[in-house]
């Protein structure tokens, strides 16, 4: 396993670990960085595993140039009469990049996934917390269905991309023993 995949997988056990520690503390100030943390982390590992997916793409003529910029987050400049990707990064949303993969692998249809909808209140979740406008309270159940829905994501991105899951998702949002 390359060190991107272990740290993608370490991301997804940091926020399965949080969730479980939201659990058992009594303090709702804890609770709360508990839940925020495991929020973080689960889209963290999120975003990671589609960075790991576009890496496979980096050098392939499946994706257009353009494409190839936004599944990498890559700048696509005009230069001297030619598109050019540098390699200054160019942020692109979670969710169109997962809507170019939708687009490329037809059929997977991604936006009919059991897991599309809450996938999308969890990122409106993590987005109230990674830019806030004000306090944010989140609820264990949200949570936990946020993080859920993220493992699904991407072990079906997986599956459509490669033929095959990732094999820890049948740990499910278990945290491994000694973490």
């Amino acid at each position: 396993m390359s060190s991107s995949d272990e740290f993608a997988r370490e991301l997804f056990e940091d926020a399965k670990q949080s969730l479980r520690q939201a659990g058992v503390t009594t303090s709702e100030a804890v609770t709360q960085r508990h839940l925020r943390h495991a929020t973080l982390a689960a889209f963290s590992f999120l975003e990671l595993q589609i960075d790991l997916i576009a890496q496979h793409f980096r050098d392939s003529d499946f994706f257009t140039l353009h494409e190839t910029g936004m599944i990498n987050q890559r700048d696509v400049v005009f230069d001297k009469g030619a598109f050019k990707m540098k390699d200054a990064s160019r942020f692109t949303r979670l969710e169109d990049r997962m809507l170019l993969l939708q687009n490329k692998f037809k059929g997977s249809k991604l936006t009919e996934r059991e897991w599309w909808e809450p996938l999308k209140k969890g990122t409106e979740r993590r987005n109230s917390i990674a830019h806030p406008r004000g306090p944010v309270s989140l609820d264990a159940a949200n949570v936990q269905s946020d993080l859920g829905a993220v493992l699904s994501c991407a072990s079906d991105l997986f599956e459509i991309v490669f033929g095959k899951r990732l094999p820890y998702e049948s740990l499910g949002l278990k945290p491994k023993l000694g973490k």
